[in-house]
């Protein structure tokens, strides 16, 4: 399980959903354990085709602490709660 919080690689833009992606294997792009199953996409819980973003520090943590966490095991979290 790859959570968007800790994951330290290059992260893209799904172009079929457009959530965030990481880079699972060296041909294969797949979205965060916290999508789970909040988003639609065909591929999930694979990526299809990625854009390439040019994230800036800021944005990028940004991203990573207001990201909601759909998995239904866990506590939903509140957007800017950092617990």
């Amino acid at each position: 399980m790859t959570s968007i919080r800790t994951y330290t690689g290059d992260i893209r833009v799904c172009a079929t959903c457009a959530q965030p992606a990481f880079k699972e294997s060296e041909v294969v792009w797949a979205h965060f354990d916290e999508q789970w199953d909040g988003i639609w996409c065909p591929y999930f819980p694979l990526a299809g085709d990625v854009i390439v973003v040019q994230w800036d520090r800021e944005s990028l943590e940004t991203l990573r602490g207001q990201y909601p966490d759909t998995h239904p095991e866990r506590p939903r979290r509140r957007r800017g709660s950092a617990a």
